[in-house]
């Protein structure tokens, strides 16, 4: 997106960053980060033998097929999901017709805002995700079917019951993340992620103006894209440089 209003051919730019320097970077043709995720560490694993023990990730990459991946490769899941943020927003939690919202019993089920427990089970959608994987959502409902309740037209506006899908393998993955990110390390790496991931990119697109590629094609844009990197690399390892040589010369005086 240009801001012309115009939508134009564009790429997806990956970097990993760790101590402030690039260690994995690419150029993917997928709108959405999703579908990045497995090519860009199959990339880090190509070149170092072994993969990242805990990537940290926006919620573009959270997904049963990438946190799958994870599990095979033994990579921490410390990506976070779709609706990791809603959790806690204060405006999000006054939906109250959001299943995430809902109370549940020690089985389990969810309670509406009724207070009529969804536990009449009604068979399970089955599907597979782009990377082949089952996904299966167990369809849960009241007994009564939602009959006479007055909350009936506000709970929900589509068929004629309101029904809830429960995906236990999602749902056990996604406890993980939140058990590995709600704690005070992985809030520290989530910190460390904006600041220098995002760090990065600013440094890329406003100290260096890489604001569009100049050449076409994906092997000319990726080689642009790895230039500009490595050039970031050399000015940060310069500055390390000069930081430590200063530090030995104050050593010496002191």
């Amino acid at each position: 997106y240009n801001q012309s209003g115009v939508t134009r051919p564009c790429y997806n730019c990956q970097i990993a960053v760790s101590d402030g320097l690039i260690v994995n970077a690419d150029i993917f043709q997928n709108p959405g980060d999703t579908l990045t995720w497995q090519a860009f560490m199959d990339r880090y694993h190509d070149y170092t033998g072994k993969y990242p023990c805990r990537p940290v990730a926006d919620a573009g990459y959270g997904s049963l097929d990438n946190y799958l991946y994870n599990l095979k490769n033994g990579i921490e899941l410390v990506q976070k999901y779709g609706n990791f943020g809603k959790k806690k927003d204060r405006r999000f939690q006054k939906r109250i017709y959001n299943v995430l919202n809902w109370k549940q019993t020690e089985e389990g089920f969810l309670i509406c805002p009724e207070g009529r427990v969804l536990d009449q089970y009604e068979g399970d959608n089955i599907s597979r995700t782009r990377g082949g994987n089952l996904h299966i959502s167990q369809m849960y409902a009241e007994k009564g079917h939602c009959e006479g309740c007055p909350r009936r037209s506000q709970c929900f506006r589509f068929g004629k019951y309101r029904r809830v899908g429960k995906n236990v393998v999602m749902e056990e993955l996604q406890g993980k993340v939140d058990e590995n990110l709600g704690c005070e390390e992985g809030k520290g790496l989530c910190r460390q992620r904006s600041i220098q991931v995002e760090g990065a990119f600013g440094i890329l697109k406003q100290d260096r103006g890489m604001t569009r590629f100049r050449r076409r094609g994906l092997k000319g844009v990726k080689m642009e894209f790895l230039l500009n990197c490595l050039g970031l690399n050399l000015y940060k390892y310069h500055l390390f440089w000069l930081k430590q040589r200063a530090n030995n010369l104050m050593g010496k005086l002191n």
